[in-house]
């Protein structure tokens, strides 16, 4: 989704510029006049967008309907701080984590959980509508998490000065480090952890990412990269976090080091497109949900079938191989190709475990050359898209086309070029993997017209 593809919280999704860049615009952006803003619909970004002396303002955390009294900063884009509402959404809900107002994670914990799967639709309609002109019709909406405590992977961001050590979450268009306690969206195993990371990290300086995921028998499973100077004590917090066993594995990358250091395994392990277990590389790309993206993968399957058989199958950015488990079965040869090479020997490994056979190929997904005989193409790319592979495919011409992405403008952008190709689309659904956030996953099917 990378390529370090991280996909969960913490990560930045494809931004152009740095949070700390973006910070540093808001703070020269000039202060204007507090003013109320009915908000009128809400951005591909989840913001509420309402308009003040004729400029649209973005204001995050407001729905439409809304009057909001706000603080406006001026610049190439007028945002408005929240200060009040003056009027509330009938689908407005109170968040139930008390890190909500600092944390920029959950950036629609206010709006209720039917409501979101609501918005997520109206969006994704309105941009693949503009791609293809013409009306789509979104067929299904799966939901197969729970909108709390659903997350078996995530990612913290950490920060060590003179004064401690700060670990949670990036706030809002911020560079900055909001600490959590807890995390009410993480898998309960994962998030007992995070009161204790801090602690693993006294007297580091510097700053780093903390991932965390399930592994084998449900266990937690932690990778640190840190850039900086890193603490006396933290490698024996680690290791002595392996030997209690709160820690199945842990994996430790210094700054300078070519080479991570591992302590028990480090593995993550979720579930494959054919519901049985499978490997991740430490920091590797997975679901935020093993059961979400089991339920994805599975019907990834399904789609590559609705033609018949898929035949030669060529599957893009395939992570450590949650589709690949599962289109092997059913292809008459897989390629898939991946970026990362442990990712690469990782996914080998998952289907040949299951008896299947796959030609692993570590590259570029969006230079690799595709081969004319090839029928069906799957693809997950992160949230940058994949505007490269869409030119090799359309060079290749398959029969089908299964797009998944977790970001609905880019997809667009990708799907128009797809169409004007000579593609058009069939199904098209919805997977609510990422509940209490604007961002969800699409599912596209097209075919060759």
């Amino acid at each position: 989704m990378a390529r370090h593809r991280q996909r969960g919280r913490g990560a930045r999704h494809g931004a152009s510029q740095s949070a700390a860049q973006r910070t540093k615009k808001a703070r020269k952006a000039k202060a204007l006049p507090p003013a109320m803003v009915p908000i009128e619909e809400l951005s591909p970004t989840g913001e509420g967008v309402g308009k003040l002396d004729g400029r649209a303002v973005f204001v995050a955390g407001t729905l439409p309907g809304e009057v909001a009294y706000v603080e406006p900063r001026g610049g190439g884009v007028l945002r408005g701080r929240l200060l009040s509402l003056a009027a509330c959404s009938e689908q407005r809900v109170e968040p139930s984590c008390p890190h909500h107002d600092a944390c920029g994670g959950c950036d629609w914990m206010h709006v209720a959980v039917e409501a979101q799967a609501e918005h997520h639709v109206a969006r994704v309609q309105a941009l693949l509508g503009r791609a293809f002109g013409k009306a789509v019709t979104i067929e299904r909406v799966h939901r197969p998490d729970p909108p709390l405590g659903y997350r078996t992977r995530a990612r913290l961001s950490a920060v060590g000065t003179s004064s401690g050590v700060r670990v949670g979450y990036r706030r809002e268009r911020s560079h900055r480090v909001a600490e959590v306690a807890s995390c009410g969206v993480l898998h309960p195993a994962l998030d007992a952890l995070v009161p204790r990371l801090a602690s693993w990290l006294v007297g580091s300086e510097g700053q780093g990412g903390v991932t965390l995921a399930l592994g084998a028998e449900e266990r937690p499973t932690l990778e640190l990269r840190w850039e900086g100077e890193l603490g006396t004590g933290v490698v024996g917090a680690l290791t002595g976090a392996v030997a209690e066993g709160s820690l199945r594995g842990a994996r430790l990358w210094p700054e300078g080091a070519h080479q991570p250091i591992d302590y028990g395994d480090p593995r993550g392990q979720v579930l494959g497109a054919d519901r049985m277990p499978m490997w991740v590389a430490p920091g590797g790309f997975a679901q935020a949900s093993s059961r979400g993206g089991a339920a994805l993968g599975a019907r990834v399957v399904e789609l590559v079938q609705v033609d018949g058989p898929p035949g030669r199958t060529v599957e893009l950015f395939a992570g450590c191989g949650t589709f690949s488990v599962g289109l092997a079965a059913v292809a008459e040869r897989l390629e898939a190709v991946e970026e990362i090479g442990e990712a690469v020997e990782v996914l080998r490994g998952n289907v040949t475990s299951r008896g299947l056979s796959v030609k692993a190929v570590a590259a570029n997904a969006n230079e690799r050359t595709i081969s004319p005989a090839t029928r069906t193409v799957v693809l997950d790319p992160p949230r940058a898209g994949a505007a490269g592979a869409c030119a090799r495919i359309l060079e290749a011409r398959p029969h089908q086309i299964v797009y998944v992405s977790c970001d609905a403008v880019t997809l667009a952008r990708d799907a128009a070029l797809l169409a004007q190709g000579g593609f058009v689309p069939r199904e098209l659904e919805l997977f609510e993997l990422f509940a209490q956030t604007h961002h969800v996953e699409t599912v596209l099917r097209l075919v060759r017209g």
